[in-house]
């Protein structure tokens, strides 16, 4: 099966309170790393997030970045320095603990210092003087060590000739890793639930399947009025709404978007009497690109009895999209997927690309799946016999 996660611009953002400052400073004095030019990557509306300069280079070990935030934000940045990276062959193993992770907002100064001479992971924190930043550094600190180390064991494992003893006492210490990873995240949002950092972790591990909505749903009534409006906790109380309200056996939400490729207006319910395959994708995943021309030869041999309806992630991509639309003739449905409240992967608790839900010709959800098979198809084809 082929299933992409998401693009790595997310729409996890949390507003802080208004402040006239909306400046923010951030400095780093990290020793032990290769100087040259670092990567940003915000996670949320880039829009609330301005930095200074369009690009950034550590030297001596000193940065000092600067910008406006009309809101809080989470940043990971990444250096270019390849010993901190989980490389196999060309490739190398997506992990937090290859990155250094703070939180900007109007007002905000952040410091960054310590020594990363000898280490294989970034083992330093952001301090902001009793501010959001010391919450999230009790996080990164517990996190940090054991998610390097089950990496490390999956670079192992990858890198070498390994007797099945071995490969099994390796296994062992990955799964004690990944145990004491998953504790140390659950045992922050229990005790710190109330916090930007706390916030953006259960829309993170919800979003990955690292939990389920009961898990965290009898934490939210903790999380104060503050955070209510800001975009990371919206998309939070949505998952959980929509990982409640979509499962199998229940009717779909509707769907009302003017987020369409000619601004008209699109409404779920003008597809009742026909089967729907609501399709959840992005021009950027590959696994998406490659199940197109199945789902178009399908639909085609089906269509006086199914309808797909395509949903985007591609909000940043709209010329793209458009031009992957006409270009693969994709003439079905199609629209984005929204933001804030109008988020439809949130809405529908969309935890990897593509995503497929299958609806009855009354609007019940029947089947729904994650990743590209030929198997989805010849299962749609019983239930539409």
């Amino acid at each position: 099966m082929m299933i992409c996660l998401f693009s790595a611009v997310s729409s996890a953002f949390i507003s802080c309170a208004k402040t006239q400052d909306k400046t923010f400073e951030v400095s780093l004095d990290v020793a032990g790393v290769e100087n040259g030019k670092v990567g940003l990557t915000v996670f949320g509306n880039k829009d609330s997030v301005s930095f200074e300069s369009e690009e950034y280079v550590l030297s001596d070990g000193k940065l000092l970045l600067k910008g406006t935030a009309s809101e809080a934000a989470v940043v990971r940045l990444s250096f270019r320095d390849e010993k901190f990276y989980k490389m196999i062959g060309r490739g190398y193993i997506p992990v937090k603990s290859s990155s250094m992770w703070f939180i900007v907002y109007p007002g905000a100064r952040v410091s960054v210092e310590g020594d990363l001479t000898g280490k294989d992971f970034i083992d330093v924190y952001p301090a902001d003087g009793g501010g959001e930043n010391d919450t999230f550094s009790k996080l990164l600190k517990t996190m940090m060590p054991p998610m390097n180390s089950a990496a490390n064991e999956t670079v192992a494992m990858a890198s070498a000739e390994l007797s099945d003893a071995e490969k099994d006492e390796m296994l062992k210490r990955q799964e004690s890793f990944n145990k004491a990873t998953q504790d140390a995240k659950m045992a922050f949002v229990k005790e710190n639930t109330n916090s930007m950092a706390a916030i953006w972790l259960m829309d993170d591990m919800l979003m990955r399947k690292e939990l389920v909505y009961t898990d965290i749903e009898p934490l939210l009534p903790n999380i104060s009025e503050k955070y209510k409006d800001n975009n990371i906790c919206i998309s939070l109380f949505s998952r959980v709404a929509g990982a409640k309200s979509t499962v199998v056996g229940s009717m779909c939400p509707d769907i009302e978007s003017d987020n369409t490729v000619d601004g008209s207006h699109f409404s779920l319910s003008s597809l009742r009497g026909k089967y729907v395959i609501i399709d959840f994708w992005g021009t950027w995943c590959g696994p998406c690109m490659s199940g197109v021309p199945h789902m178009k030869v399908f639909r085609d041999a089906h269509r006086d009895k199914l309808e797909i309806l395509g949903v985007a992630d591609d909000m940043s991509r709209i010329e793209k999209w458009k031009e992957t639309l006409k270009s693969n003739g994709m003439d079905w449905p199609n629209i984005l997927r929204g933001s804030g409240n109008e988020d439809l992967v949130t809405r529908f608790n969309v935890q990897g690309f593509p995503t497929k839900i299958v609806l009855d010709p009354q609007g019940k959800i029947i089947h729904r799946e994650t990743g590209e098979r030929e198997e989805f198809y010849r299962i749609v084809e019983d239930m539409i016999k």
